[in-house]
């Protein structure tokens, strides 16, 4: 539902401060289990994405290594996915909630670029489908493609 979805992006979000700040999946431990959106969710997400950016702006943070589940990553490359995952996420949340899902054509355009990159890892991956969703062909439009690689039909409805 649509809680959970902005649980699951404020949840990312908040991440950001303290893996930019070298710690370790255990070292963050259940820090940010529960509710973390409130009473207020834009004030929750305004309040992470500050702290976020204030951690990826340090000198040299793209370069450094992040400490993630997946193993360890280059800061450019977590921001990469943490990106990634943010879009796809708002055009999710247009999509349930009946509003205009049109992505910003720039935007959509480096993600397409990222997610092609990063192709076969989303097309095997549970937490993207297993490659559920066709390749639509390079004729389709941006968006569309985007959305198969990320395991997400254009057409879906609520």
């Amino acid at each position: 539902n649509v809680r959970q979805l902005l649980t699951h992006v404020l949840y990312g979000t908040a991440w950001i401060e303290d893996v930019f700040d070298g710690k370790t999946v255990e070292e963050v431990g259940s820090k940010y289990d529960g509710d973390l959106i409130g009473d207020d969710p834009l004030a929750a997400y305004d309040a992470a994405v500050a702290s976020a950016k204030a951690a990826i702006a340090k000198p040299g943070a793209l370069e450094q290594v992040c400490h993630l589940r997946r193993g360890d990553v280059k800061g450019a490359d977590y921001m990469t996915s943490m990106f990634t995952d943010s879009f796809i996420h708002g055009w999710d949340l247009a999509k349930a909630t009946g509003q205009d899902p049109t992505l910003e054509p720039g935007l959509v355009s480096q993600a397409l670029g990222l997610a092609i990159e990063r192709e076969e890892r989303f097309r095997t991956s549970p937490a993207f489908g297993q490659g559920r969703v066709a390749d639509p062909g390079d004729s389709a439009p941006d968006q569309t493609r985007l959305l198969a690689i990320l395991g997400r039909e254009a057409d879906w409805t609520a």
